[in-house]
Protein backbone atom coordinates (compact mmCIF):
# COMPACT_ATOMS: atom_id res chain seq x y z
CA UNK A 1 0.00 0.00 0.00
CA UNK A 2 1.32 3.41 -0.92
CA UNK A 3 2.10 5.14 2.23
CA UNK A 4 0.70 8.36 1.19
CA UNK A 5 -2.48 7.06 1.36
CA UNK A 6 -2.23 6.72 4.84
CA UNK A 7 -2.47 9.16 7.92
CA UNK A 8 0.76 10.36 9.51
CA UNK A 9 -0.70 8.73 12.92
CA UNK A 10 -0.78 5.53 11.07
CA UNK A 11 1.98 5.34 8.65
CA UNK A 12 3.91 2.66 8.22
CA UNK A 13 7.03 2.38 6.14
CA UNK A 14 9.41 -0.62 5.63
CA UNK A 15 12.80 -0.01 6.06
CA UNK A 16 16.09 -1.96 5.70
CA UNK A 17 19.41 -1.74 7.37
CA UNK A 18 22.23 -3.08 5.56
CA UNK A 19 25.11 -4.51 7.43
CA UNK A 20 28.44 -5.04 5.07
CA UNK A 21 31.64 -6.30 5.76
CA UNK A 22 34.57 -4.13 6.04
CA UNK A 23 37.03 -3.85 3.69
CA UNK A 24 39.71 -1.26 2.03
CA UNK A 25 41.02 -0.12 -0.83
CA UNK A 26 38.34 -2.12 -2.88
CA UNK A 27 35.91 0.34 -3.86
CA UNK A 28 34.58 -0.99 -6.65
CA UNK A 29 33.98 -4.15 -4.83
CA UNK A 30 32.23 -2.82 -1.69
CA UNK A 31 30.09 -0.53 -4.65
CA UNK A 32 29.03 -4.43 -6.01
CA UNK A 33 28.03 -5.77 -2.39
CA UNK A 34 26.23 -2.92 -1.62
CA UNK A 35 24.41 -2.83 -5.03
CA UNK A 36 23.37 -6.42 -4.86
CA UNK A 37 21.90 -6.24 -0.82
CA UNK A 38 20.09 -3.07 -2.28
CA UNK A 39 18.55 -4.76 -5.16
CA UNK A 40 17.83 -7.75 -2.61
CA UNK A 41 15.99 -5.30 0.17
CA UNK A 42 13.70 -3.82 -2.49
CA UNK A 43 13.28 -6.56 -4.18
CA UNK A 44 11.65 -7.88 -0.42
CA UNK A 45 9.35 -4.52 -0.39
CA UNK A 46 12.08 -2.40 1.19
CA UNK A 47 11.40 1.42 0.84
CA UNK A 48 13.96 3.21 2.38
CA UNK A 49 17.24 1.23 2.56
CA UNK A 50 20.30 2.67 5.21
CA UNK A 51 24.03 1.39 4.55
CA UNK A 52 27.07 2.27 6.74
CA UNK A 53 28.79 5.13 7.06
CA UNK A 54 32.10 5.14 4.31
CA UNK A 55 30.75 1.64 3.29
CA UNK A 56 32.31 2.48 -0.59
CA UNK A 57 35.67 4.18 0.69
CA UNK A 58 36.54 2.14 3.76
CA UNK A 59 37.88 3.74 6.78
CA UNK A 60 41.64 4.60 7.91
CA UNK A 61 42.57 6.84 10.66
CA UNK A 62 44.71 8.35 9.04
CA UNK A 63 44.55 11.22 5.24
CA UNK A 64 45.38 7.68 3.22
CA UNK A 65 42.01 7.24 2.94
CA UNK A 66 41.86 10.85 1.07
CA UNK A 67 42.82 8.53 -2.25
CA UNK A 68 39.37 6.74 -1.58
CA UNK A 69 37.37 10.09 -1.57
CA UNK A 70 35.12 11.44 -4.03
CA UNK A 71 33.22 14.17 -5.74
CA UNK A 72 29.28 14.72 -4.64
CA UNK A 73 27.65 15.15 -8.10
CA UNK A 74 29.65 12.29 -10.02
CA UNK A 75 31.31 10.81 -8.11
CA UNK A 76 31.14 6.46 -8.39
CA UNK A 77 28.83 6.48 -5.39
CA UNK A 78 26.32 8.48 -6.19
CA UNK A 79 26.16 7.24 -10.15
CA UNK A 80 25.85 3.59 -8.62
CA UNK A 81 23.00 4.43 -5.92
CA UNK A 82 21.22 7.16 -8.27
CA UNK A 83 20.98 4.14 -10.35
CA UNK A 84 19.89 1.16 -8.08
CA UNK A 85 17.24 3.78 -6.70
CA UNK A 86 15.94 4.44 -9.79
CA UNK A 87 15.77 0.72 -11.09
CA UNK A 88 14.57 -0.71 -7.69
CA UNK A 89 12.10 2.17 -6.76
CA UNK A 90 13.49 2.47 -3.06
CA UNK A 91 15.47 5.45 -1.23
CA UNK A 92 19.18 4.87 -0.07
CA UNK A 93 20.70 6.66 2.68
CA UNK A 94 24.77 6.42 2.92
CA UNK A 95 27.97 8.92 3.63
CA UNK A 96 30.99 9.54 1.43
CA UNK A 97 33.92 11.21 2.17
CA UNK A 98 33.48 13.89 -0.45
CA UNK A 99 36.20 16.04 -2.28
CA UNK A 100 35.37 19.60 -2.38
CA UNK A 101 36.78 22.88 -3.93
CA UNK A 102 36.20 26.29 -2.88
CA UNK A 103 36.22 29.84 -4.70
CA UNK A 104 33.83 28.52 -6.98
CA UNK A 105 36.07 26.62 -9.14
CA UNK A 106 34.43 24.89 -11.15
CA UNK A 107 34.79 20.59 -12.11
CA UNK A 108 35.93 21.32 -15.48
CA UNK A 109 38.75 23.74 -14.10
CA UNK A 110 39.62 21.37 -11.59
CA UNK A 111 39.44 18.22 -13.99
CA UNK A 112 42.10 20.23 -16.02
CA UNK A 113 44.26 22.02 -13.82
CA UNK A 114 47.79 20.97 -13.40
CA UNK A 115 48.47 19.83 -9.93
CA UNK A 116 51.70 21.84 -9.53
CA UNK A 117 49.81 25.05 -10.41
CA UNK A 118 47.54 27.61 -8.82
CA UNK A 119 48.82 26.35 -5.35
CA UNK A 120 48.04 29.66 -3.90
CA UNK A 121 44.12 29.75 -5.10
CA UNK A 122 42.96 26.58 -4.97
CA UNK A 123 41.22 26.05 -1.20
CA UNK A 124 40.05 22.52 -0.81
CA UNK A 125 38.77 20.17 1.77
CA UNK A 126 37.47 16.57 2.95
CA UNK A 127 33.50 16.07 3.88
CA UNK A 128 31.73 13.22 5.59
CA UNK A 129 28.16 13.70 3.26
CA UNK A 130 25.10 11.92 4.16
CA UNK A 131 23.23 11.81 1.09
CA UNK A 132 19.22 10.62 0.83
CA UNK A 133 18.69 9.20 -2.91
CA UNK A 134 15.11 8.63 -4.35
CA UNK A 135 13.74 7.21 -7.27
CA UNK A 136 12.84 10.31 -9.00
CA UNK A 137 16.54 11.66 -8.83
CA UNK A 138 16.27 13.71 -6.48
CA UNK A 139 18.85 14.23 -3.51
CA UNK A 140 18.88 15.59 -0.16
CA UNK A 141 22.62 15.95 1.90
CA UNK A 142 23.97 17.14 4.96
CA UNK A 143 27.41 16.60 6.60
CA UNK A 144 28.69 15.05 9.77
CA UNK A 145 29.07 18.21 12.52
CA UNK A 146 31.95 16.87 13.89
CA UNK A 147 34.79 14.48 13.23
CA UNK A 148 35.65 11.51 15.79
CA UNK A 149 39.45 11.31 17.22
CA UNK A 150 40.99 10.60 14.37
CA UNK A 151 39.13 11.52 12.22
CA UNK A 152 39.85 15.15 12.43
CA UNK A 153 43.40 13.86 11.03
CA UNK A 154 40.64 12.73 7.80
CA UNK A 155 37.87 15.22 7.10
CA UNK A 156 36.46 18.73 8.59
CA UNK A 157 33.42 18.81 10.23
CA UNK A 158 30.50 20.92 8.64
CA UNK A 159 27.18 21.77 11.60
CA UNK A 160 25.90 24.66 8.55
CA UNK A 161 23.39 21.74 7.03
CA UNK A 162 20.34 21.00 8.57
CA UNK A 163 20.49 17.36 9.93
CA UNK A 164 16.67 16.81 8.63
CA UNK A 165 15.80 16.19 5.18
CA UNK A 166 12.53 16.04 3.55
CA UNK A 167 11.28 13.21 0.85
CA UNK A 168 8.94 13.31 -1.08
CA UNK A 169 6.83 10.44 0.89
CA UNK A 170 6.67 13.64 2.65
CA UNK A 171 8.61 12.00 5.59
CA UNK A 172 10.74 14.16 7.85
CA UNK A 173 14.46 12.36 7.89
CA UNK A 174 16.64 13.27 10.93
CA UNK A 175 20.27 12.09 10.80
CA UNK A 176 22.98 11.62 13.18
CA UNK A 177 26.16 10.08 11.45
CA UNK A 178 27.68 7.33 13.93
CA UNK A 179 29.80 9.93 16.70
CA UNK A 180 27.17 12.77 16.03
CA UNK A 181 25.12 10.26 18.35
CA UNK A 182 26.89 10.51 21.16
CA UNK A 183 26.88 14.15 21.24
CA UNK A 184 24.93 16.79 22.70
CA UNK A 185 25.12 19.57 21.15
CA UNK A 186 24.09 17.15 17.77
CA UNK A 187 20.89 16.26 19.65
CA UNK A 188 20.40 20.00 20.11
CA UNK A 189 20.71 21.09 16.59
CA UNK A 190 17.79 18.08 15.43
CA UNK A 191 15.45 19.49 17.92
CA UNK A 192 16.42 23.23 17.86
CA UNK A 193 15.30 23.67 13.74
CA UNK A 194 11.98 23.73 14.83
CA UNK A 195 10.25 27.46 14.45
CA UNK A 196 7.76 26.08 17.10
CA UNK A 197 10.34 25.01 19.50
CA UNK A 198 8.99 27.77 21.80
CA UNK A 199 5.48 25.71 21.79
CA UNK A 200 5.58 23.51 24.64
CA UNK A 201 3.09 20.95 23.04
CA UNK A 202 5.44 20.83 19.39
CA UNK A 203 6.80 17.96 18.44
CA UNK A 204 10.45 16.67 17.30
CA UNK A 205 10.47 18.14 13.73
CA UNK A 206 11.43 14.65 11.88
CA UNK A 207 9.60 11.16 11.71
CA UNK A 208 12.49 8.27 11.95
CA UNK A 209 15.99 8.74 12.65
CA UNK A 210 18.71 7.31 10.61
CA UNK A 211 22.25 6.10 12.27
CA UNK A 212 25.16 4.82 9.64
CA UNK A 213 28.00 4.02 11.79
CA UNK A 214 31.83 3.15 11.00
CA UNK A 215 31.71 2.12 14.52
CA UNK A 216 34.81 -0.20 15.31
CA UNK A 217 35.51 -1.20 18.92
CA UNK A 218 39.49 -1.57 19.95
CA UNK A 219 40.77 -5.24 20.80
CA UNK A 220 41.25 -5.55 24.35
CA UNK A 221 44.71 -4.86 25.20
CA UNK A 222 46.93 -3.43 27.96
CA UNK A 223 45.84 -0.46 27.11
CA UNK A 224 42.15 -0.96 26.81
CA UNK A 225 41.24 -4.35 29.24
CA UNK A 226 38.15 -6.12 28.57
CA UNK A 227 35.62 -4.02 30.90
CA UNK A 228 36.32 -1.05 29.33
CA UNK A 229 35.55 -2.62 25.44
CA UNK A 230 32.80 -4.45 26.94
CA UNK A 231 31.33 -0.62 27.91
CA UNK A 232 32.46 1.04 24.73
CA UNK A 233 30.78 -2.11 22.88
CA UNK A 234 27.63 -1.20 24.74
CA UNK A 235 27.20 2.14 24.28
CA UNK A 236 27.73 1.29 20.00
CA UNK A 237 25.05 -1.83 20.37
CA UNK A 238 22.23 0.74 22.77
CA UNK A 239 22.65 3.60 20.53
CA UNK A 240 19.36 2.38 18.47
CA UNK A 241 17.42 2.07 21.67
CA UNK A 242 19.17 5.47 23.35
CA UNK A 243 17.82 7.46 20.28
CA UNK A 244 14.37 6.11 20.50
CA UNK A 245 13.40 6.54 23.16
CA UNK A 246 14.96 10.53 23.94
CA UNK A 247 12.90 11.41 20.78
CA UNK A 248 10.13 8.56 20.51
CA UNK A 249 10.86 7.87 16.76
CA UNK A 250 11.78 4.78 14.98
CA UNK A 251 15.61 4.77 14.56
CA UNK A 252 17.70 2.55 12.06
CA UNK A 253 21.18 2.19 12.85
CA UNK A 254 23.53 0.20 9.88
CA UNK A 255 27.35 -0.48 10.68
CA UNK A 256 29.72 -2.72 9.88
CA UNK A 257 31.44 -6.09 10.48
CA UNK A 258 34.84 -7.64 10.03
CA UNK A 259 39.03 -6.62 11.42
CA UNK A 260 40.28 -2.85 11.06
CA UNK A 261 43.97 -2.47 10.77
CA UNK A 262 45.06 1.01 10.38
CA UNK A 263 48.04 2.72 11.01
CA UNK A 264 47.64 6.06 13.37
CA UNK A 265 48.39 9.25 11.72
CA UNK A 266 51.00 9.78 14.37
CA UNK A 267 52.48 6.35 15.49
CA UNK A 268 53.74 7.73 19.28
CA UNK A 269 50.24 7.97 20.03
CA UNK A 270 49.80 5.31 22.00
CA UNK A 271 46.15 3.93 20.81
CA UNK A 272 45.92 0.18 19.65
CA UNK A 273 45.95 -0.25 15.85
CA UNK A 274 43.81 -3.31 15.66
CA UNK A 275 40.53 -3.27 15.85
CA UNK A 276 36.94 -5.06 14.61
CA UNK A 277 33.43 -3.69 13.56
CA UNK A 278 31.32 -5.98 15.02
CA UNK A 279 27.92 -4.85 13.26
CA UNK A 280 25.05 -4.65 16.11
CA UNK A 281 23.03 -2.98 13.03
CA UNK A 282 19.30 -3.30 14.19
CA UNK A 283 15.67 -1.37 13.70
CA UNK A 284 13.48 0.23 16.48
CA UNK A 285 9.99 1.24 16.74
CA UNK A 286 8.05 3.25 19.13
CA UNK A 287 4.66 1.95 18.75
CA UNK A 288 1.69 1.37 21.03
CA UNK A 289 3.38 3.59 23.41
CA UNK A 290 6.86 1.80 23.73
CA UNK A 291 9.97 1.52 22.24
CA UNK A 292 10.94 -2.19 20.99
CA UNK A 293 13.01 -3.60 19.19
CA UNK A 294 11.37 -4.99 15.82
CA UNK A 295 14.71 -6.68 14.16
CA UNK A 296 18.39 -6.81 14.33
CA UNK A 297 21.59 -8.68 13.05
CA UNK A 298 22.63 -11.82 15.01
CA UNK A 299 25.67 -9.79 16.81
CA UNK A 300 23.25 -7.37 18.13
CA UNK A 301 21.09 -10.10 19.41
CA UNK A 302 23.32 -12.22 20.47
CA UNK A 303 26.15 -11.16 23.06
CA UNK A 304 28.21 -13.70 22.80
CA UNK A 305 28.79 -12.76 19.14
CA UNK A 306 30.41 -9.71 20.28
CA UNK A 307 33.40 -11.04 19.66
CA UNK A 308 33.26 -13.16 16.86
CA UNK A 309 31.68 -10.50 14.15
CA UNK A 310 31.36 -12.08 10.67
CA UNK A 311 32.77 -11.07 7.57
CA UNK A 312 29.71 -11.45 5.90
CA UNK A 313 26.44 -9.06 4.74
CA UNK A 314 23.22 -8.93 6.58
CA UNK A 315 19.84 -7.28 5.63
CA UNK A 316 18.10 -6.30 8.57
CA UNK A 317 14.18 -5.47 7.98
CA UNK A 318 11.41 -4.10 9.47
CA UNK A 319 7.74 -1.99 9.02
CA UNK A 320 8.42 0.98 11.37
CA UNK A 321 5.33 3.56 12.27
CA UNK A 322 5.18 7.00 12.19
CA UNK A 323 3.09 8.54 14.20
CA UNK A 324 2.88 12.05 15.33
CA UNK A 325 1.00 11.58 18.74
CA UNK A 326 4.25 9.19 19.54
CA UNK A 327 6.95 11.55 19.30
CA UNK A 328 8.34 13.61 22.12
CA UNK A 329 7.97 17.30 22.49
CA UNK A 330 10.55 19.50 22.02
CA UNK A 331 10.64 21.08 25.71
CA UNK A 332 11.26 17.52 26.90
CA UNK A 333 14.24 16.76 24.68
CA UNK A 334 15.75 20.26 25.51
CA UNK A 335 15.15 19.83 29.09
CA UNK A 336 17.04 16.53 29.15
CA UNK A 337 19.98 18.22 27.02
CA UNK A 338 20.02 21.29 29.21
CA UNK A 339 20.51 18.63 32.14
CA UNK A 340 23.18 17.10 30.43
CA UNK A 341 24.57 20.33 29.72
CA UNK A 342 24.63 21.33 33.31
CA UNK A 343 26.88 18.51 33.96
CA UNK A 344 29.48 20.27 31.75
CA UNK A 345 29.86 17.42 29.67
CA UNK A 346 29.34 17.45 25.74
CA UNK A 347 28.80 13.64 25.74
CA UNK A 348 24.80 11.63 25.96
CA UNK A 349 26.82 8.47 27.53
CA UNK A 350 29.55 7.81 29.85
CA UNK A 351 32.49 6.87 27.91
CA UNK A 352 35.53 4.71 29.35
CA UNK A 353 38.13 6.81 30.99
CA UNK A 354 39.87 7.78 29.23
CA UNK A 355 38.52 8.45 26.10
CA UNK A 356 36.56 11.83 26.73
CA UNK A 357 39.80 12.84 27.62
CA UNK A 358 42.13 11.59 24.65
CA UNK A 359 39.49 12.51 22.15
CA UNK A 360 38.35 16.08 22.91
CA UNK A 361 41.51 17.86 24.58
CA UNK A 362 44.25 15.51 22.43
CA UNK A 363 43.23 13.66 19.18
CA UNK A 364 40.80 16.30 17.98
CA UNK A 365 42.96 19.04 18.49
CA UNK A 366 45.70 17.65 17.10
CA UNK A 367 43.76 16.15 14.18
CA UNK A 368 42.43 19.81 13.72
CA UNK A 369 46.02 21.40 13.69
CA UNK A 370 47.86 18.61 11.04
CA UNK A 371 44.83 19.28 8.93
CA UNK A 372 44.74 22.51 8.85
CA UNK A 373 48.20 22.39 7.71
CA UNK A 374 48.39 19.39 4.93
CA UNK A 375 47.14 21.88 2.33
CA UNK A 376 49.43 20.89 -0.42
CA UNK A 377 48.64 17.20 0.08
CA UNK A 378 44.73 17.65 0.66
CA UNK A 379 44.89 19.90 -2.60
CA UNK A 380 46.82 17.37 -4.56
CA UNK A 381 44.25 14.53 -3.34
CA UNK A 382 40.99 16.73 -3.88
CA UNK A 383 42.24 17.40 -7.34
CA UNK A 384 42.91 13.75 -7.85
CA UNK A 385 39.55 12.93 -7.04
CA UNK A 386 38.05 15.30 -9.65
CA UNK A 387 40.09 13.58 -12.39
CA UNK A 388 38.65 10.65 -11.51
CA UNK A 389 35.47 11.33 -12.11
CA UNK A 390 32.82 8.61 -12.25
CA UNK A 391 35.57 6.09 -12.13
CA UNK A 392 36.41 4.29 -8.84
CA UNK A 393 39.34 5.06 -7.00
CA UNK A 394 42.16 2.21 -7.97
CA UNK A 395 44.37 3.32 -5.09
CA UNK A 396 46.79 0.85 -3.12
CA UNK A 397 48.89 1.04 -0.44
CA UNK A 398 52.34 0.71 -0.55
CA UNK A 399 54.38 -2.07 0.70
CA UNK A 400 54.91 -2.12 4.42
CA UNK A 401 58.27 -1.15 5.59
CA UNK A 402 60.12 -3.12 8.04
CA UNK A 403 61.25 -1.28 11.30
CA UNK A 404 61.47 -0.73 14.76
CA UNK A 405 59.94 1.76 17.03
CA UNK A 406 62.74 2.51 20.25
CA UNK A 407 61.15 3.46 23.31
CA UNK A 408 63.30 7.15 23.52
CA UNK A 409 60.86 7.62 20.33
CA UNK A 410 57.53 6.79 22.23
CA UNK A 411 58.56 8.76 25.30
CA UNK A 412 59.47 11.86 23.17
CA UNK A 413 56.34 11.22 21.14
CA UNK A 414 53.87 10.93 24.46
CA UNK A 415 55.80 14.00 25.41
CA UNK A 416 55.04 15.99 22.09
CA UNK A 417 51.74 14.66 22.25
CA UNK A 418 51.13 15.75 25.99
CA UNK A 419 52.52 19.28 24.86
CA UNK A 420 50.45 19.81 22.08
CA UNK A 421 47.25 18.80 24.12
CA UNK A 422 47.91 21.61 26.61
CA UNK A 423 48.59 24.12 24.19
CA UNK A 424 45.48 23.53 22.13
CA UNK A 425 43.03 22.85 25.02
CA UNK A 426 41.55 26.51 24.62
CA UNK A 427 41.26 26.38 20.94
CA UNK A 428 39.22 22.75 21.12
CA UNK A 429 36.19 24.41 19.52
CA UNK A 430 38.25 26.77 17.51
CA UNK A 431 37.95 27.16 13.44
CA UNK A 432 39.45 25.93 10.83
CA UNK A 433 42.43 28.64 9.25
Amino acid sequence: MNPLEKTRENMELKVAAIQLPHVNYDVTGNLQRAVAAVEQAASQGAQLVLLPEFFSCGYLFDPELWEMAEVLEDGPTLTAMMEVSRRCNVMIGFTILEAWIHNNHTDDNAKTTNLTTRKTEIETDFYNTFVLVEPSGTKQVCRKSEPAAFEAWVFRGDDSWSPILETSLGIHVGVNICYENMLVSQQQRLVGTNQSENNTTARIPFDLLLCPHSAPTTNVCRSFPQDKVDLFNAIVRETPQRMAQLFGVPVILSNKVGPLHSRNPWPWIMIPRHHTFRGWSSIWDCHHGETRLVAAASSATNPQHNNDAQDETEIVMATVHLDDNKKKSIAQVQQQLQELQQQSTRYLVTLPFPLPFVWTYLMEPMGRWSYARSHAKRRAAVLRAYQRGSQPSTYKPPPKKDGKVYNSKILLGMGVAALSGLLLYNQKNSKYD
